[in-house]
């Protein structure tokens, strides 16, 4: 009767144990641990969507080379084009008191530091140092070089003595490498080379 219900209590035991919840509890660091493992290790999805300015709702793409096509043409002066620029400019503020013969180097020096709603599509699109120039390390590099050398030099040598060895030296040497490479992700750099050599000589 013993082992019968020593095995009944171990049955019970690990049916109990296989139903019960792989969640931690805990009796006396609720307020510290519990947050950390139940708030600190979620994933947060922050809503990054920004409402589009109306200036730019009905704005047509800009004229590039792909895309040379325009509707309609103005013509327009200088001062016209000036005047339409600093009348619609948000960079711009006022200059205070600069005077006239100081205008053109108040308008350039008081504005270039500025901070306009622009300014992260200016830093994102950097060449230099924006999001695009980070992925472009990852883009494949195509390389290709090509060198030619001609060669007619007298050697100080007597033909007699020496007739393998040509008095006029003459050779026409090439080289051509072409190759295309991309870095992957890890840091791993995958090259693909062809490299064609050509040497001609009287020798």
């Amino acid at each position: 009767m013993t082992r019968q219900f020593s095995i009944v209590s171990a049955l019970a035991v690990l049916a109990i144990a296989g139903c019960s919840s792989s969640s931690p509890f805990y009796l006396h660091e609720r307020d510290e641990l519990a947050y950390y493992l139940d708030r600190a290790t979620e994933i947060e999805y922050p809503d990054v969507y920004q409402a589009r300015l109306e200036e730019v709702d009905q704005a047509q793409a800009p004229i590039t080379l792909s895309n040379p096509e325009f509707h309609e043409s103005w013509e327009l002066s200088l001062q016209e084009v000036i005047h339409t620029s600093l009348h619609n400019s948000k960079v711009i503020r006022n200059l205070g008191s600069v005077t006239p013969f100081g205008f053109a180097d108040g308008l350039t020096g008081r504005t270039v530091g500025s901070t306009t709603v622009y300014d992260p599509a200016i830093f994102e699109t950097d060449p230099q140092a924006g999001v695009e120039a980070a992925l472009a390390n990852f883009d494949a590099e195509f390389t290709t070089s090509v060198f030619w050398q001609k060669t007619d030099r007298p050697q100080n040598v007597n033909s007699t003595s020496f007739g393998f060895i040509p008095v006029f030296y003459q050779q026409d040497q090439g080289q051509f490498e072409a190759a295309i490479s991309k870095q992957s992700a890890s840091g791993t750099l995958f090259t693909f080379r062809n490299q064609t050599i050509y040497d001609r000589n009287n020798r």
